[in-house]
């Protein structure tokens, strides 16, 4: 968001918020603050809605329909700022909006200047610790939250969990963030996730440097979640199991935690013994043998100590997986290593593969074309190729599963783009959610992946098969160990908290002791009745946002409101499309068709149901092409 866009909402806010404390408030109220109610608006007839307590239909759908029953406006347990008392909201619009002590100080002045009666500093309004406990550990400062309490304050807002489950299957992430861009300054958090809930944060370091010592920087992580493992989690006279069933980290992150060598040894590779050796000033892991798969038996008795092991890691000791327990990541691996790899070769590679520079402004001129095209999900449009030194991880995860199939078709060389649509098609079947579906393809993912592999050597040169491309040969394990899609088992929602850990530091004064204030100021309002529904789809007529597929895979474009959940809408049978490739599939396999813009569409009524997965529209010649929506849009 724009600086300008924030400050008018704060604006706009604080206004509603003096105005008035009324039930009856503007529909902005509603959108800004996220909470899960239809909106209309006579201009733009559209809806959204929110999953926040539907867990169940976030890990098995695409796209969550929220009946409308389930978004009733009279639940005690959504509540906007102004319904609240002017002091409690003033507490509760500094927090969400992040504002700095200052500004809030001088807010106050000014509303006890006009009669109100109000804290004079804004730390007794927010209620914000006196004090922090910040330890001198591992070379930096350390501040443990504890696992169990992060799990009791989740399960307090989401007490339908209990009830439905036996035990909490635990997801962890530790990565590396530099706070500052003019010192070396970096936070080093260990965040916990299950099911569908947000990250929570368990432990934070800060430091110049890494953690010197692992052992010591996972001791009280480590030590507590035993206890868990052993005795379970109580809450409200129930006991949970816990138990940690995937470490999801970059390539640098799990070497540090699993005390192996990196991404450039020799014997990196984490789930076979194949050896790499070094060419054009990088490490090749290219072998036409197969090699032998690592296993967690060998690797507990450190029976690759000499090649691939560095030292015993702490999870060994508590009985955590450091082979099949650490999923390789597809955010890291693929959108920021195979895909980023692809188009940089392709961009400034060797004469073997480099596209000349009017097809490299061909496919740039596409890209900006597909800009606001893309659904409102989306939180970046598509780029030009100039400046993908600058593209985000989503950026590329849009690339490579929508645009690239439409922007690469007709420009570059036919054994090019046939060799992109083997990693789309692959990776659209492993982000697949519906388990049947996806275990029937697995094995012709796994094949379209070795054709990839060895497509890319042929034309991309031996030097393009380093670590990431390598590891696409050992993907579909994980989702035939995991039981689930990529979604589930990828960085994308923890990069989403780090971020904002990272925004909750105002100065370089003590970061990990600011982290931990602002975190209880919003932990005061998570226990309240305020609570913010950040998943949301957007139904619309206009453009982007009114093409969706059914469950018997035809498409629909809305069109006109019938009244809160029926829409008028023209149908796209299957039958009516066309198929948009033939190698290495046919593209109806994933549901990829081309519609000619004078199709005959036959008109229903249909009730939001009735959707099941949002569909891009890609302008392509004479018609356009569908692509369903595979990957999380909430993350």
């Amino acid at each position: 968001m724009s600086y300008h866009k924030r400050y008018r909402q704060i604006q706009r806010e604080l206004k509603e918020l003096l105005v008035s404390s009324s039930e009856e408030e503007a529909d902005w109220v509603h959108q800004n603050t996220k909470i899960p109610k239809l909106y209309h608006n006579n201009s733009d007839p559209s809806l959204s809605f929110s999953d926040q307590d539907s867990c169940e239909s976030t890990s098995l759908s695409p796209l969550i329909v929220t009946a409308p029953e389930e978004l009733s406006t009279d639940d005690e347990s959504h509540h906007h700022i102004s319904d609240l008392a002017l002091e409690e909201g003033l507490a509760l619009w500094a927090s969400k909006n992040n504002i700095t002590r200052q500004a809030a100080n001088e807010l106050l002045e000014l509303l006890r200047n006009n009669g109100h009666n109000l804290p004079k500093d804004s730390r007794t309004l927010m209620e914000t610790p006196r004090y922090v406990e910040v330890l001198e550990k591992c070379g930096g400062h350390y501040y443990y939250f504890g696992i169990g309490s992060c799990l009791q304050n989740i399960l307090k807002t989401h007490p339908a969990f209990v009830k439905e489950n036996d035990s909490v299957k635990l997801s962890v992430n530790i990565d590396g963030i530099p706070l500052h861009k003019s010192s070396n300054e970096q936070f080093w958090p260990i965040l916990i996730k299950f099911s569908c809930f947000k990250p929570a944060l368990v432990a934070l370091y800060c430091g110049k440097t890494k953690p010197d010592s692992i052992d010591s920087f996972l001791e009280d992580f480590l030590q507590e979640y035993k206890q868990l493992s052993e005795n379970g989690l109580v809450f409200e006279g129930k006991r949970l199991a816990v138990r940690i069933v995937a470490f999801i980290c970059d390539a640098p992150a799990r070497s540090f935690i699993k005390c192996i060598k990196g991404h450039n040894g020799y014997y990196s590779c984490e789930r076979c013994e194949i050896k790499g050796t070094w060419q054009s000033h990088v490490l090749v892991l290219d072998s036409a043998q197969p090699c032998n798969e690592r296993s967690d038996e060998k690797f507990n008795q450190e029976q690759y100590r000499d090649s691939h092991q560095l030292g015993k890691s702490p999870l060994i000791q508590y009985g955590i997986s450091c082979v099949k327990g650490f999923p390789l990541d597809y955010m890291h691996m693929i959108c920021l290593g195979v895909t980023r790899r692809m188009l940089l070769f392709l961009i400034r590679g060797s004469k073997k593969c480099k596209l000349s520079q009017l097809q490299i402004s061909l496919i740039s001129s596409s890209l900006e074309s597909l800009s606001n095209k893309l659904p409102s999900e989306f939180a970046r449009q598509p780029r030009s190729l100039a400046v993908i030194d600058r593209w985000k991880a989503t950026e590329f995860r849009q690339y490579i599963l929508y645009t690239s199939i439409v922007v690469l078709k007709d420009v570059v060389p036919d054994i090019i783009y046939k060799n992109s649509l083997l990693l789309t098609v692959s990776l659209s079947v492993l982000l697949n959610s519906n388990d049947e579906i996806r275990n029937s393809y697995l094995p012709y993912a796994r094949e379209l992946l070795k054709c990839f592999v060895q497509q890319c050597r042929d034309i991309y040169g031996q030097s393009f098969i380093v670590y990431n491309v390598h590891n696409l040969l050992h993907l579909v394990d994980d989702v035939e160990n995991y039981q689930c899609s990529l979604n589930d088992i990828c960085a994308f929602p923890y990069e989403n908290e780090l971020h904002k850990i990272k925004q909750l530091v105002r100065s370089s004064n003590n970061p990990v002791s600011q982290v931990f204030k602002r975190l209880a100021e919003k932990k005061m309002f998570n226990e309240s009745k305020v609570t913010e529904a950040n998943h949301r789809i957007y139904i619309s007529t206009k453009y982007k946002n009114n093409c969706f597929m059914l469950k018997n895979e035809d498409f629909v474009f809305l069109r006109k409101l019938k009244n809160d959940v029926y829409y008028e809408c023209d149908v796209l049978r299957q039958s009516q499309t066309e198929i948009f490739f033939t190698e290495p599939c046919n593209s109806k396999l994933i549901n990829i068709v081309f519609m000619k813009n004078k199709s005959n569409l036959k008109k229903k009524v249909i009730h939001l149901e009735q959707l099941h997965r949002k569909v891009i529209k890609l302008p392509y010649k004479d018609g356009v092409v569908l692509v369903p929506v595979v990957h999380d849009i909430f993350s």
